[in-house]
């Protein structure tokens, strides 16, 4: 009867054992799930990072044509409204002489 009995508590010993495995098996997996997906976020958000950073340097470059371009406008309208007071000058001159 001794003999039965740790027979039976062995066999219960060995049926736990192998409950605590699979439960280990099956955390696992879940952590590589969990792992997988976390890379597949990771390198969705790097893709979205360099997108983000080239819209970034085509801005940059945008900002510095505008302000090119701005630069060349103001240095226009400066040209055209010295020549007009130049213009207006020669006129009050001639206006003057007569």
């Amino acid at each position: 009867m001794r003999a039965e009995s740790r027979k039976n508590h062995f066999e219960l010993e060995i049926l736990d054992l192998r409950k605590a495995a699979q439960l280990q098996r099956d955390e696992q997996a879940r952590r590589e799930a969990e792992l997988a997906q976390a890379r597949h976020d990771l390198e969705d958000e790097v893709a979205k990072s360099r997108g983000l950073n080239q819209q970034v340097e085509r801005l940059r470059a945008l900002v510095e044509s505008l302000d090119s371009t701005k630069e060349e406008l103001v240095k226009r309208l400066q040209g055209a409204n010295h020549e007009k007071l130049s213009e207006e000058q020669d006129k009050a001159v001639l206006f003057n002489d007569m």
